[in-house]
C-alpha cells in the first residue's frame, strides 16, 4: 500500500507492507517505533512513550 501522510507541514510517500513501512523519498523504514520516530522527529525513548497507552 502506498501512503501519502502530511505531518507538520512536511509530507512523505510510505509504502506499507504489513508491519513495515517504507520512506520512498528519504529511504528509510522499519516498524511501528521507527514509524513514530520518523514521522514526529522524536527519541526512541520519547516513541515508546508516545505509543505506550
Amino acid at each position: 500500500m502506498r501512503l501519502n501522510v502530511s505531518i507538520g507541514g512536511g509530507g512523505v510517500e510510505l509504502l506499507a507492507t504489513g508491519p513495515k513501512w517504507y520512506d520512498t523519498r528519504k529511504e528509510q523504514g522499519g516498524g511501528a517505533i521507527d514509524l513514530t520516530m520518523h514521522l514526529f522527529r522524536l527519541s526512541f525513548v520519547d516513541a515508546v512513550k508516545r505509543l505506550s497507552p
